[in-house]
């Protein structure tokens, strides 16, 4: 289980830099994405301990641990004593993203974890495998339990269950953008149009709701997110092969409509 905060290290050329990370996939992933190619990293809980976790695997330790031999390269020889992080590499025909299981290969598509829709492993993705990765929900999980590729792509949700955002254009009055429904028709406006919108996310997802939406795009923008976060006056729809609902987000929660 994840802790609250750990101590992270970076060690170059002799030299120790601490910080603090918050325990959780996404504050670790950018600790070590900014840290300088060919650093060693180490992670420690508060009191001191050494942090490793099978569900992770994102950290390296100096000494003969031998831990994650497959995620690592050899330094330089003038370093002889530690390992050095592979960013993204492809072991079994799962996706490893610094350290995490972030997705697999399979059936001529690469199916990646939506937690991860990081540029990096786009563009790795698209240059290696020549194909546009596919996001889907919990996969990370799966694969973290000890799930392979079959067995994750068995359980995994069938094709054309997804998710869209729209948003506003950019040509679109002023005044008709984050405002509820009954204010748009108090300014005199229709109800809301498909030409009004333009399309700024797509993915496909395992649970039809609303509230987890909310809690995944409306606090932040994911990269391959082409608009603002989750705001007021933005329709969502939820699609199912050729059967759509579309959900406008009001002040406090969101309205069926039709689209």
């Amino acid at each position: 289980m994840l802790r609250n905060k750990y101590r992270a290290f970076e060690i170059r050329d002799d030299q120790v830099s601490q910080t603090l990370v918050d325990g959780n996939l996404c504050s670790i992933a950018e600790f070590i994405r900014h840290c300088d190619e060919g650093s060693i990293i180490t992670l420690h809980t508060m009191e001191g301990e050494p942090f490793f976790d099978r569900t992770l695997k994102m950290f390296v330790f100096c000494g003969g641990q031998g831990i994650l031999r497959q995620a690592v390269d050899p330094l330089p020889a003038q370093h002889g004593w530690g390992k050095r992080m592979k960013r993204i590499y492809v072991q079994n025909g799962i996706v490893f993203f610094y350290g995490n299981p972030a997705g697999y290969l399979g059936d001529g598509k690469a199916v990646i974890d939506c937690m991860f829709q990081k540029e990096e492993l786009v563009s790795f993705v698209k240059e290696q495998f020549l194909v546009e990765p596919v996001f889907r929900e919990g996969v990370y999980d799966r694969l973290s339990e000890g799930g392979g590729v079959k067995e994750t792509a068995e359980v995994s949700i069938g094709e054309g269950r997804r998710l869209r955002i729209y948003q506003l254009g950019q040509d679109s009055p002023i005044m008709m953008r984050f405002i509820s429904l009954a204010e748009r028709k108090k300014r005199g406006y229709d109800r809301p149009r498909r030409e009004e919108y333009v399309r700024v996310y797509e993915g496909e997802i395992e649970n039809y709701s609303l509230e987890e939406v909310w809690e995944k795009y409306g606090r932040r923008v994911p990269e391959g997110f082409q608009g603002h976060a989750l705001s007021i006056s933005d329709v969502v729809e939820f699609a199912d092969g050729e059967v759509s609902r579309f959900f406008y987000v009001e002040p406090s929660g969101y309205e069926e409509i039709r689209f």
